[in-house]
């Protein structure tokens, strides 16, 4: 009912144009009991507040594309989806920053508190573009964020099974030095660390061809591994942060995923 906290929307938000005007309504989906509420994730939404002094229960169901890790990728949606994502992650983040000054107004002593320090970036570094085994090995930046309009990915063997990504900076730098390409950072091509519970590689590809929905490390960059794992990073991390972060790097949470999806451990959070 309207009284018990359906879910509310804001109509026109998901395009582009309604992103910039204020909405006139609000759509309350207080639909009949049985029924089925499809909606695009990029539409403002919330849960409205349960005014009927009774507890309500819901179902919520998320689907996405297979092989989608990070937002609308250009590998799914093509170019035009892939810049409407990355426009409206500027949007909001614009507004997030300017509530997060707003709130530092008000408590000067989360002020204290040094982001670089903790999480490796400063609370105004600027958002990155969502992509896929894009991330220098040199430099540790996103593409384009670590330039634009170099060539295309350019593998440079340095084992068994990986093939480093440079961005044209990087390779610029090394073309000026005279070296052939650029080299990567020694954090960025140790052996990862092994542990208890680990996935190997060689079961990783084989959970890949049996069609399990995962992407193996092949020695890809941690930083896109991490994103596709489950650590939301919207902007680069610096690289003395990263240098803590082993390569392939298997999350907890992703470990237990994987684990779940494959019948290793009990399920008990309804999906």
């Amino acid at each position: 009912s309207p009284l018990n906290g359906p879910i509310g929307f804001a109509p026109g938000t998901h395009t582009l144009a309604g992103m910039n005007a204020v909405p006139e309504c609000e759509v309350v989906g207080a639909v009949p009991p049985g029924s089925v509420i499809l909606y695009d994730s990029f539409t403002e939404h919330r849960g409205l507040e349960n005014q009927s002094g009774a507890p309500r229960s819901a179902l919520f169901a998320w689907y996405r594309v297979p092989g989608t890790y990070s937002g609308h990728t250009q590998e799914n949606f093509g170019e035009t989806g892939l810049r409407t994502t990355d426009t409206f992650r500027e949007y909001v983040g614009e507004r997030l920053r300017q509530a997060d000054a707003a709130e530092r107004v008000k408590f000067p002593s989360s002020a204290s508190l040094d982001a670089r320090e903790r999480w490796g970036f400063h609370r105004d570094s600027p958002l990155v573009p969502w992509g896929e085994e894009r991330v220098c090995f040199c430099c540790d930046r996103t593409c384009p964020s670590g330039g634009s309009g170099g060539p295309p990915k350019q593998p440079t063997p340095t084992g068994v099974g990986r093939g480093e990504w440079y961005c044209s900076e990087c390779w610029a730098d090394s073309q000026r030095l005279g070296a052939t390409s650029p080299e990567p950072t020694s954090a960025n091509v140790l052996p990862p660390v092994d542990f208890e519970g680990r996935f190997s590689e060689d079961r990783l590809l084989e959970l890949e061809r049996k069609g399990l929905n995962i992407k193996p490390g092949r020695g890809r960059h941690k930083l896109s591994q991490l994103r596709e794992r489950g650590l939301f990073l919207p902007i680069d991390p610096s690289s003395d942060w990263l240098e803590r972060i082993t390569n392939d790097p298997q999350p907890s949470g992703w470990r237990d995923a994987m684990r779940k999806a494959l019948g290793e451990i009990p399920r008990f959070d309804g999906f």
